[in-house]
């Protein structure tokens, strides 16, 4: 009720966080323009794994409200970037047939087919408490799933699965599929008649298909998802202003760069210098990430141009060092430019680095 009254509230503010859902249904139902546009900004540029972590929820919320379709696209971007692990989370199991459905009418979502069938069959055995173990149900076993699953069915595109997959994973439970389905389908694979009743659906969307900027979206995703665990695409977002010498962090639909994992401690070997050298060598600018141990706290360095194996002083008028801490909503970010260019990047072959202010071996 504050924003009514006052019309300020603080979003980044560890307390707000709680009621980030309700914050979401208020704005929409009572028209709030301003604070609906500045949650979606504030959730897609900082609280990327916020969103992962409540996907079903705010997915929900945002597909029947035209106000957040910024926020609708990113949680559609979240899906097609890694859609099994989405569906095999137990969130899933909770939603509603109707939300299902709606889901699964959609052509956009980057998902092979016999996922969206494997994911059915696991809701509603959930919804119906049934053994997993298909070899032990009774016809009873079946007729209750059929009825679980029965406004589903008609959303899966049967027509666009494998002959194998029919054959591997959709016969075991082909008791539970309309008769004059399972009559169309083996028409459809073994004697190439189209189908009648159970019109065939066109392929759902690929990757390659969408358009331009979502498919920005998508690898930035999976560059900071699934690629970086030490820093989530807030980050990125800041590196990534700060390289282009802007004052305010890119959204993360407008980020110019590409993140590719080239080296990482954990797996190349966190003092191995030499490793360094031979992975990050000549492989144009590059971008440091080092977390403090025990803490919050993340130190890096951006050197514009080639790392070079020769015990030498490097010039570079671009390269900077930072730091990052959060502690609850807030967030610290420091940068520090180069005063001396010409001692920018030490080139050793044992402890490369950024001046003498932050060694990396």
């Amino acid at each position: 009720m504050g924003y009514i009254y006052n019309g300020s509230i603080n979003i980044s503010d560890t307390t707000v966080k709680s009621i980030y859902l309700d914050l979401l249904t208020a704005a929409n139902e009572l028209e709030l323009s301003e604070l609906t546009e500045n949650m979606q900004e504030y959730l897609i540029s900082h609280e990327a794994d916020w969103i992962r972590n409540n996907f079903f929820k705010i997915f929900q919320i945002t597909e029947k409200s035209k106000p957040f379709t910024r926020l609708e696209n990113f949680c559609q971007e979240i899906f097609n970037t890694n859609p099994a692990t989405i569906l095999d989370s137990d969130g899933f199991l909770e939603l509603e047939a109707d939300f299902l459905i709606s889901l699964f009418k959609r052509d956009d979502i980057v998902l092979d087919e016999i996922l969206i069938w494997e994911s059915v069959i696991r809701w509603g055995i959930a919804q119906i408490k049934l053994n997993t173990d298909v070899s032990q149900w009774t016809n009873r076993d079946f007729i209750r799933l059929k009825k679980a699953v029965k406004n589903l069915i008609p959303h899966i595109r049967f027509f666009n699965i494998s002959g194998m997959d029919h054959r591997t994973k959709i016969r075991p439970y082909k008791k539970i599929l309309p008769k004059e389905l399972k009559e169309e389908i083996k028409d459809y694979f073994f004697a190439q008649v189209p189908p009648k009743k159970f019109c065939k659906l066109p392929p759902r969307a690929t990757k390659s298909e969408l358009n331009e900027s979502v498919a920005n979206i998508l690898d930035h995703l999976t560059i900071t998802s699934i690629e970086s665990v030490l820093m989530d695409i807030s980050g990125f977002c800041q590196i990534a202003a700060w390289i282009d010498d802007n004052s305010e962090p890119y959204l993360p639909t407008d980020i110019p760069y590409d993140f590719s994992l080239l080296f990482r401690g954990s797996r190349d070997g966190m003092t191995n210098a030499r490793k360094f050298h031979e992975i990050c060598g000549y492989q144009g600018a590059t971008l440091i990430i080092i977390k403090i141990v025990e803490s919050n706290k993340i130190l890096g360095g951006y050197n514009p141009d080639d790392w070079i194996c020769d015990s030498s002083w490097t010039t570079r008028l671009n390269s900077f060092i930072f730091s990052m801490e959060k502690n609850g909503g807030t967030l610290k970010n420091v940068i520090s430019r180069i005063k001396d260019p010409k001692h920018a990047i030490w080139n050793s072959a044992g402890n490369p680095g950024f001046g003498s202010d932050l060694q990396c071996f």
